[in-house]
């Protein structure tokens, strides 16, 4: 019989040609990436199967339930090659982890292919076909991803656990200052590890996130959304971000570096608070690639009003002597008498308030508190 037909209860479970493997030497490879990342680049925490570790399937099935093409199966290691029971043709095993894996590499995860099947579904229903749809073994009903669940499962998130204050704080910070906020307290309190479980979740993270909270809960009009769409791709975006990459990155605060001369940055001690700033040059590198993206995008969504956002978060990114949160202006103390410092963007001292008078703009007179026209 052929790999591909199926009749009964053989769709379920038997339609998959599964078999258990004797020994772990009998695995060749099984293609799975490791508990925190893939082959993609894409955080895999949380990314839990509800396959058996030893359970395969032919490349045929695997096709079919998991939308895979031939070229998906160029970077998954077959475990064995076998023949239909006439002798005629050949077809491939392959360990259902793995292939699981892939289609979950390919659509952003566990819950980016639930919601490509479950889209797939409704089409499959909507059309009045009387063909059963199939279904991945994870997304069956009762399992992990159910298809039929009327709202998204939702993953174990690594930077929230089981707290319910990290809970809070993600659920009212925009996703832009989550996201940077977190990997600026990797690099203070992991040495830029991501967190790998509660332990790395500490009371000092939970202060400092909660201090965020706080910040931004009271002070809801220096608060600039971000656009929530990225702007698209152009030769002048990408001039401005091929010289944000090349951002000088300041020594950690606290190590034997901090302090000492870096090329392309000042060290400021003035207002008391000691910290590494762009120097002069670094910063008219940063003005005119930026002036040349409003005078082509405008200053609108798909130029000024979105990129700037990316200037922003270099700045915090490469300076690990502060925690910069755009607009926020209080220095937060999470860790003894070492003050984390938001560094404050937009302003007449920042960014913002030097491109407007490039640009032959006036400043808002002290700090920026409200949208601007432009």
């Amino acid at each position: 019989m052929s790999p591909r037909k199926r009749k009964g209860k053989d769709r379920e479970e038997g339609k998959r040609k599964r078999r258990r493997v004797d020994s772990e030497e009998d695995c060749l490879e099984d293609g799975r990436g490791d508990a925190g990342s893939s082959a993609s680049g894409l955080d895999t925490y949380g990314w839990e199967t509800a396959i058996p570790e030893d359970w395969t399937i032919s490349k045929a099935m695997a096709m079919l339930d998991y939308r895979l093409t031939h070229a998906d199966f160029q970077s998954i290691t077959a475990r064995e090659k076998k023949r239909t029971e006439e002798g005629r043709h050949a077809y491939y095993i392959y360990n259902e982890r793995a292939v699981e894996w892939k289609a979950w590499e390919k659509h952003g995860g566990p819950i980016g292919l639930w919601k490509f099947l479950k889209a797939l579904k409704k089409e499959h229903e909507a059309s009045g076909s009387m063909d059963p749809f199939d279904i991945p073994y994870s997304y069956a009903a009762d399992r992990l991803y159910d298809l039929d669940l009327p709202e998204t499962p939702e993953l174990s998130d690594r930077y929230v656990g089981d707290l319910r204050l990290l809970r809070y704080a993600k659920q009212s910070l925009p996703p832009w200052l989550w996201n940077v906020c977190n990997s600026k307290l990797n690099k203070a309190l992991l040495d830029g590890k991501r967190p790998n479980g509660c332990d790395d979740l500490t009371e000092e993270r939970q202060r400092a996130i909660g201090a965020l909270v706080s910040f931004v809960n009271e002070n809801p009009i220096r608060y600039i959304e971000k656009p929530a769409q990225d702007v698209a791709p152009s030769l002048y975006i990408a001039t401005l971000r091929s010289v944000l990459a090349a951002a000088p990155i300041a020594p950690r605060f606290g190590s034997q570096a901090w302090g000492t001369p870096v090329a392309g940055l000042d060290f400021c001690e003035a207002d008391g608070h000691p910290r590494y700033e762009w120097c002069a040059s670094y910063l008219q590198r940063i003005f005119k690639a930026l002036c040349t993206v409003i005078s082509k995008h405008g200053i609108g969504n798909e130029g000024w009003r979105s990129i700037r956002w990316e200037v922003y978060e270099t700045v915090f990114l490469t300076s690990p002597s502060v925690y910069h949160a755009s607009c926020l202006t209080t220095v937060l103390t999470v860790r003894g008498n070492c003050p984390w410092r938001p560094h404050i963007l937009p302003g007449t001292n920042g960014v913002d308030g030097l491109c407007r008078c490039m640009a032959g703009r006036p400043a808002l007179p002290g700090g920026h508190q409200r949208e601007p026209s432009w």
